[in-house]
């Protein structure tokens, strides 16, 4: 079977970003002590919906994340697209590689939560303890968000889908639609 044509496959990989970064955008806004409070009446009076839409958008962070970062080449992740482009020095990806090498020790602890959390369930150890042991901070998933919105707009701009600044001008503007929402129906409950 041939594989997809690269064009196709940085469109999705645009849209697997844009569903990272309205994860990690929620679950931050549910979860994060200076902007909880916002959320306080509505999260008390309807706890098990807003428990329930944090805690999907902090397994869909791990998921999206190995989707995207899947070190394996016969699959459409950031590495592989981006290792498409080597040798190629008109389409200088140098940054979105640079980048990618610099989240590599924050993606072990991604990948190992992953694994023993939320794709399978260890018999050594319980969740907390795998989470205990990797030592994985909000900041840490933050860059993983920022790092792949970047490489992703690198990949539009080298593939010719589109440039840079457009791409992550259209993430950042869905991430924060989903914000925007998310605020509306808290107050819609107030």
């Amino acid at each position: 079977m041939k594989p997809r044509c690269l064009d196709a496959r940085v469109r999705e990989l645009i849209e697997r970003v844009i569903a990272l970064s309205r994860s990690f955008t929620i679950w931050w806004e549910l979860h994060h002590v200076k902007t909880k409070a916002n959320y306080a009446h509505a999260v008390d009076q309807y706890s098990d919906f807003f428990r329930a839409t944090a805690d999907a958008h902090y397994i869909s962070f791990f998921v999206i994340s190995y989707q995207l970062f899947e070190p394996k080449h016969a699959v459409s992740t950031l590495p592989s697209t981006l290792g498409e482009f080597e040798g190629n020095p008109a389409r200088s990806l140098a940054r979105a590689n640079r980048i990618l090498v610099s989240l590599k020790p924050i993606l072990r602890k991604v990948f190992q939560i992953r694994s023993e959390v939320y794709a399978h369930r260890s018999i050594r150890r319980t969740p907390e303890h795998a989470f205990a042991q990797v030592k994985l901070t909000a900041l840490e998933m933050r860059r993983i968000v920022r790092g792949a919105q970047i490489i992703v707009a690198q990949l539009a701009k080298a593939s010719n889908v589109g440039s840079a600044t457009s791409i992550a001008q259209t993430i950042r503007q869905r991430e924060n639609y989903s914000l925007e929402d998310l605020r509306l129906i808290a107050k819609a409950l107030h």
